[in-house]
C-alpha cells in the first residue's frame, strides 16, 4: 500500500460491483467508459473497500482522509454525495455505499482486489476554466471562487457512426432540483437554456422541453422514456444550490449524456462553480455534448453554443424566474409574475436582449388571452420589442418575439409571418415557430395549413399538452369532432391537472353529440380552478342543464370582478343577469343589466380597441330593452372583428350579434347569422348551441335551422 501526497493510504486496483477502480490514478471504468474522482473523495472509497462490509466510523474516515481538518465532517458528507453521484447510487435504496444511522458508512457490493492491469487508457484533460462572471450585487466573496472544480469525465467505446449522426435525437430532461422548493426555477431555467442551445445544431433533433418537461420526477426508467419520445440520446442531470450566508455560495451542476440503445453513460461532469459561473457552464455543457456526439459546427453554430446572453448573474436568475412562470400555464397571475421578473432583468441589465424579447412575449402572452387589452399594455410590449431590437436585430428569438407582436397587438399577419421566415432562416424552425405560424395562419382561416404546422410542432414535442389542445381547436373549426376528442384525451393523459382540455372535450361533447351527460362528466374531472374560463364552462353548462342555482354559483370561481377571457368580457352582473332572465325575476334581471351597463361604458373608454366590449355592452342594452343602442354596439364589434382580421373574432362578433337581435324581436335577423356560425368554419366557442340552450329556445323551429345538426341532441 503507498501513501499520497497528502498522507492518505492508497490500495491497488479492484473491482466495486460492475465498477474497476484505480485508486493511484483517481479513475473509475464501467463498460469502458471512464471517470475521474477528486483525490479525497477516492481516499474515502478506498478506505471504505480496505473494511469490505463493514461499518467505518464517521470518526475514522475523518482521521484517515482529513487528519480532522476543520469542517472536514461536512467534507466528508460531501463526498459521500459525490460518490453516490459517481456511481448512480440511491441513499433510500442503496446498492453501494448504506449509511449507517448515528455510526458511519459501509460498501454493501462486493469487492473484490485485481491483479495488476495493462497500461490504462488516457486520461481526458479538461479545459481551463472560463472566465467567471461576478455576481457582486449578492456579495460572493472571494474566498467561493477557490472551490474546486472537479471532472467525471465518461467516454463510450466507440464514436457515433455515420448513420447514427445523420439524424439524431436528443432530449433534455429537466434536471433535478436537489436544493429546496424555490431553486426550482434555477434547475428548470438551466435545462431550458441547454436544450435551446442545442436546438440549433444541424444534425441533431432536440424535443421540446414542454414535452420533456413532463418526465419530472416520474419515476421512469431511461429505456421508458427515450421510447416514448424515439430519441437516441437523453442528457440528465442534478442542480443543488449552496447558499452562503450573504445569499450566493455555489452551484453544483452534474449533467450526463446517456446513449438510449443500451443505457451507456457517454460522458457526465461535475462543475462546482460560484453562481455567477452558471452562464459559461450551461454554454461549456451544450459544448461537450456536441463534441460527444461528433457533430461538426459551423462558425455560427459555435457562436450560438456559447452566446453568453448577459453579463450580470442577477439579472439572469430574474430572467430564468420569469420563464419559469411562464411555463407553469396558470394563467393570468404568472404571467404577471413573469412580467415583474423580466422587468427587474431588464433593469439590472438594459442591454439583456432576451429578456427585452421574453418581456414582449409575455405581454402578448396576456393580451392573446384577454387579461389585458390596454393601450398602456400594448405599449409596455412595443417599448421592449423596439429595445431588443435594437439590441439583436438579426437574433432568431428577436424576430420571433416581432412575430408574436404583429400577431397580439398589430393583428399585422403578413408581417408576423415575413418575422418567422427571418427566424427559421436564421435558426432551424423550432417547436414554437411552428406552432406561431399555424396560430397565424389560423387567425387567417387557413385551417389545414395550421393542423399540419402544429403537427409538425407535435414532431418535435411529441408529450405536449398545449399542442394537443391546439390541434383539437382546429379540428372543431373544421367539425372533425373524433380527432378533437382523441387530441383532448391525450392531453388529459399527459396533464390531468389541467383544465383546458376538459374545458374543450365537454364543448366538443355539446358540439358533435349534443350531450349534456356526457359533457357534465368531462366538467365533473376538471379541477375546481379560480379561472375565467373554469367559470364560464360551468355556468354555461348549468344554464343549459336549467340549474339556474348552478349558474350562478359558478360565478363565484371567477378570478376578480369580471370573466375575462380571450373572446368574451363579461362583467359578473352581466352573466348573473343572464340567469335571472331564465328564472323570470325580471327585476333582479333588470338591475343586473344596469349594472354591466354602467361598468362596460366605463370599459369602453378604456379599451376603444377591443371588440368583446361593445358585444357585452350590445347584450346589456338589449337585456334593458335599448334596441337601437344594442343593435349599434353589436355592429360597432362585428365591424371591429374585421378591421383585426381575425376569423375567430369575427364568429364571436356574429353570435353575439344574433343574441341581439333575439332579444330585441328580429328572429330572422338571428336566424340568418346562426345559420352561417352552424354551416361555416368556426371557432367552437362562438357557435351558438341552439338545440342545448333555452336562450336560443326561440329559434328552434325556424325554417333555415331545421336540417341543421351541429349541436343536436338525438333523436328520442
Amino acid at each position: 500500500m503507498e501513501r499520497g501526497a497528502g498522507g492518505e493510504s492508497r490500495a491497488g486496483d479492484f473491482r466495486l460491483g460492475e465498477w474497476l477502480v484505480r485508486p493511484s490514478l483517481n479513475q473509475l471504468l464501467r463498460d469502458g467508459a471512464m471517470l475521474h474522482l477528486r483525490p479525497k473523495v477516492m481516499d474515502v472509497l478506498v478506505h471504505l473497500a480496505e473494511h469490505g462490509r463493514e461499518v467505518v466510523a464517521k470518526e475514522e474516515l475523518i482521521e484517515a482522509v482529513w487528519a480532522k481538518e476543520f469542517l472536514a465532517d461536512s467534507a466528508l458528507s460531501r463526498a459521500v454525495f459525490e460518490l453516490r453521484e459517481v456511481l448512480g447510487d440511491d441513499a433510500q435504496q442503496p446498492r453501494y455505499i448504506e449509511t449507517i444511522p448515528k455510526r458511519g458508512y459501509r460498501l454493501i457490493a462486493p469487492v473484490v482486489r485485481e491483479e495488476p492491469a495493462s497500461e490504462p487508457p488516457a486520461a481526458v484533460t479538461l479545459p481551463a476554466p472560463r472566465r467567471r462572471i461576478g455576481w457582486a450585487a449578492l456579495g460572493v466573496v472571494a474566498l467561493l471562487a477557490l472551490a474546486s472544480a472537479f471532472g467525471l469525465w465518461l467516454r463510450g467505446g466507440a464514436s457515433p457512426t455515420g448513420a447514427e449522426a445523420a439524424g439524431r435525437k436528443l432530449a433534455v430532461l429537466p434536471f433535478e432540483n436537489l436544493g429546496p422548493a424555490e431553486d426550482e426555477y434555477l434547475a428548470a431555467g438551466i435545462t431550458d437554456e441547454i436544450g435551446g442551445r442545442l436546438a440549433q445544431v444541424s444534425g441533431l433533433s432536440v424535443i421540446s422541453r414542454t414535452s420533456a418537461a413532463q418526465y419530472a420526477r416520474t419515476g421512469k426508467t431511461t429505456r421508458e422514456i427515450a421510447q416514448e419520445l424515439r430519441v437516441d440520446y437523453l442528457l440528465v442531470g442534478t442542480v443543488r444550490w449552496d447558499r452562503s450566508a450573504s445569499g450566493a455560495g455555489h452551484v453544483r451542476i452534474i449533467p450526463r449524456l446517456i446513449r438510449t440503445a443500451d443505457d451507456t453513460h457517454l460522458w457526465a461532469d461535475v462543475y462546482d462553480r460560484v453562481i455567477g459561473d452558471v452562464l459559461a457552464v450551461q454554454a461549456d455543457i451544450a459544448e461537450k455534448v456536441t463534441r460527444q456526439l461528433d457533430l461538426t459546427l459551423n462558425q455560427g453554430e459555435r457562436d450560438a453554443l456559447g452566446r453568453v446572453v448577459t453579463a450580470n448573474a442577477e439579472a439572469y436568475q430574474a430572467y430564468l424566474e420569469g420563464n419559469h412562470h411562464v411555463s407553469r400555464l396558470e394563467g393570468e397571475e404568472d404571467q404577471r409574475l413573469a412580467i415583474t421578473m423580466y422587468e427587474r432583468a431588464v433593469r439590472l441589465d438594459p442591454d439583456f436582449a432576451a429578456a427585452y424579447s421574453a418581456l414582449t412575449r409575455a405581454h402578448a402572452a396576456l393580451y392573446i388571452y384577454g387579461f389585458d387589452r390596454t393601450e398602456a399594455h400594448r405599449a409596455a410590449a412595443r417599448r421592449a420589442l423596439d429595445r431588443a431590437r435594437a439590441l439583436a436585430p438579426d437574433d432568431p428569438d428577436v424576430r420571433l418575439a416581432a412575430a408574436q407582436f404583429e400577431y397580439a397587438f398589430a393583428t399585422n399577419f403578413e408581417g408576423a409571418l415575413a418575422e418567422i421566415d427571418g427566424a427559421e432562416k436564421l435558426a432551424k424552425p423550432t417547436r414554437d415557430s411552428l406552432a406561431l405560424r399555424g396560430y397565424v395562419l389560423r387567425r387567417l382561416g387557413r385551417f389545414a395549413e395550421t393542423r399540419a404546422l402544429l403537427l409538425r410542432a407535435l414532431e418535435l414535442s411529441p408529450r405536449d399538452q398545449v399542442l394537443e389542445n391546439e390541434l383539437a381547436i382546429t379540428d372543431m373549426y373544421l367539425a372533425r369532432w373524433e380527432e378533437a376528442d382523441r387530441h383532448l384525451a391525450r392531453s388529459i393523459e399527459l396533464s390531468a391537472d389541467q383544465h383546458t382540455a376538459y374545458e374543450w372535450k365537454a364543448l366538443n361533447a355539446l358540439l358533435w353529440k349534443g350531450s349534456l351527460a356526457q359533457s357534465r362528466a368531462e366538467l365533473s374531472r376538471m379541477p375546481r380552478l379560480r379561472r375565467g374560463s373554469v367559470a364560464f364552462a360551468l355556468w354555461r353548462q348549468a344554464i343549459c342543464e336549467g340549474d339556474h342555482p348552478g349558474a350562478l354559483e359558478s360565478l363565484n370561481l371567477l378570478p376578480g370582478a369580471t370573466c375575462a377571457v380571450q373572446f368574451y368580457f363579461y362583467p359578473r352582473e352581466l352573466m348573473e343577469a343572464e340567469v335571472y332572465a331564465l328564472m323570470g325575476e325580471t327585476v333582479r334581471a333588470r338591475a343586473a343589466w344596469d349594472a354591466a351597463r354602467v361598468i362596460l361604458e366605463r370599459e369602453a373608454g378604456v379599451r376603444p380597441e377591443d371588440p368583446r366590449v361593445p358585444s357585452a355592452l350590445g347584450l346589456a342594452y338589449a337585456g334593458l330593452g335599448r334596441r337601437a343602442d344594442a343593435l349599434r354596439e353589436g355592429e360597432r364589434a362585428r365591424r371591429m372583428a374585421v378591421t383585426l382580421r381575425h376569423a375567430a373574432r369575427e364568429g364571436f362578433a356574429d353570435a353575439t350579434l344574433a343574441r341581439i337581435h333575439l332579444m330585441t324581436g328580429d328572429r330572422e335577423s338571428a336566424a340568418r347569422l346562426v345559420e352561417t356560425l352552424l354551416t361555416t368554419p368556426t371557432h367552437a366557442d362562438a357557435v351558438p348551441l341552439v338545440w342545448l340552450d333555452p336562450r336560443w329556445a326561440a329559434l328552434r323551429d325556424h325554417p333555415r335551422l331545421r336540417a341543421l345538426s351541429v349541436g343536436r341532441p338525438p333523436a328520442s
